[in-house]
């Protein structure tokens, strides 16, 4: 019975625990639900991409304040037109933290309070533009998207093309380069072929452009490799006029003929290509026109923003060797020239950048350098040495027989009889006189006519 009654007590005062403790917690819930806190925002309520649910309202402006320093610390907005680009300076916004805590909707996505400067991003675009384009520029448009960015605290990459907000203007195309190439007999028909099939090149923006793969299209990979290079060689040329980028280019080992030194593009199917890039953000196109035996290329579009101009500002020639062959097939002393040798040629190709002729940069486009084509020469054999081995002969010759008479004088000396005995002060006197006679080969009189006397003083009685 006890227990019972113990067990609904217990019970009961549970319960009514829980019951409060259940509805303290509850309650404030349902209240901040339905009616909303005071001093925070509701789940949901965000400013910009900063996420400010159950925040205390005192504390927003300075958490959007950070967000806004931090945006303008480590973003940046492009602008660009044509091959131009510059960072728009971040003081034509003005942000306010303190508006933007004001106007904050509860469980929404709100924007950041800011405003574009009109007058800082007019004179930012006449300084960067020009009085040729800044007035075809919808500056209102262009302002609404910077305010729009801005107010969301974007990031990543945002470049503002400024083409998109000019109108198209058709009357502005126009030739921008041309060039005129020779064409021989030999390659002008199969020049004619590719001028028939191919017509024009379309560039489009941003995009690569191979001669290889355009022979392959136009079902002329079996023209041959002079008559691809001479046509590789006329678009080189106008496209070095250009602020296009060269990937790939060949040139040969001679001094072209009919192309200009320093523009030359060698081109051989699957092995040699000429591959340029398109940065701009508009198409172009190269036309070609064959007439009068020559090859007319020009590049076509928009003019650029800056003048573009390649030349040829340093070369030198050099000089080739001569190399003597000696062969038997020559008579004597006769010459032949096989190759008559060519100078050789290194050259520096600039692509000089200006704007209003105003020189801004000049750019390294090619550095080529074709190697002189030594002068060969064939002569006969020389006879000349001939004769002086058989003159060197004779006088080997004589010069034997000169020692075989000194040799005979020799032994002759040695054959004189000794008539009785001579002193030896003489025997002294006449080894002295044998060693001058070997030393100089030359014996004086005085030593000539010495035996003879020896021999008189011997004979006396």
């Amino acid at each position: 019975m006890r227990n019972e009654h113990f067990l609904r007590t217990f019970l009961l005062l549970t319960a009514c625990t829980g019951y409060l403790l259940v509805f303290s917690y509850v309650g404030v819930y349902a209240y901040e639900k339905l009616v909303g806190g005071e001093d925070t925002f509701k789940p949901g309520t965000q400013i910009a991409s900063l996420n400010v649910s159950d925040v205390p309202k005192a504390s927003v402006k300075e958490k959007v304040a950070e967000s806004i320093d931090k945006w303008m610390m480590t973003e940046s907005v492009t602008i660009r037109f044509k091959e131009k680009s510059e960072a728009l300076p971040m003081d034509v916004y003005s942000f306010s933290a303190q508006d933007t805590a004001l106007q904050v909707e509860n469980g929404a996505t709100n924007p950041v309070a800011v405003q574009v400067n009109e007058k800082l991003l007019s004179s930012f675009l006449n300084s960067f533009l020009g009085e040729q384009y800044v007035e075809k520029v919808d500056q209102k448009t262009l302002q609404q998207e910077l305010h729009t960015i801005a107010s969301t605290l974007k990031t990543g990459q945002k470049v503002y093309q400024l083409e998109e907000y000019i109108a198209a203007d058709d009357s502005e195309i126009g030739t921008i380069f041309e060039s005129n190439v020779s064409v021989t007999e030999e390659e002008l028909t199969e020049v004619q072929l590719w001028v028939d099939e191919v017509k024009e090149i379309e560039v489009n923006p941003q995009s690569k452009v191979s001669m290889v793969k355009i022979a392959e299209q136009a079902s002329l990979s079996n023209l041959s490799k002079e008559s691809l290079s001479l046509v590789a060689s006329a678009i080189y040329e106008v496209i070095a006029h250009s602020n296009f980028d060269i990937l790939e280019r060949h040139i040969g080992n001679v001094i072209p003929k009919h192309v200009t030194p320093g523009f030359e593009a060698r081109v051989e199917y699957d092995k040699l290509d000429l591959l340029f890039f398109n940065p701009n953000y508009t198409n172009y196109q190269i036309m070609f026109e064959l007439s009068n035996g020559e090859l007319m290329t020009r590049l076509v579009g928009q003019p650029f923003f800056y003048e573009y101009e390649a030349s040829v500002k340093e070369n030198q020639e050099y000089e080739p060797k001569t190399i003597v062959q000696y062969t038997a097939m020559l008579p004597p002393n006769v010459t032949n020239f096989e190759e008559l040798g060519k100078n050789g040629l290194w050259l520096k190709v600039y692509r000089d950048i200006s704007s209003q002729g105003s020189a801004i940069q000049s750019v390294l486009l090619s550095e080529d350098f074709y190697p002189p084509i030594h002068r060969i020469e064939q002569r006969g054999l020389i006879v000349e040495k001939e004769e002086q081995s058989t003159a060197n002969t004779d006088n080997s010759d004589e010069a034997t027989d000169q020692e075989a008479d000194q040799e005979t004088k020799d032994d002759n000396k040695k054959n004189v009889p000794n008539v009785g005995k001579i002193p030896s002060e003489d025997r002294q006197e006449e080894d002295e006189t044998e060693e001058n006679d070997r030393s100089t080969k030359q014996p004086s009189d005085e030593q000539e006519t010495e035996p003879s006397s020896q021999l008189e003083d011997l004979v006396k009685p």
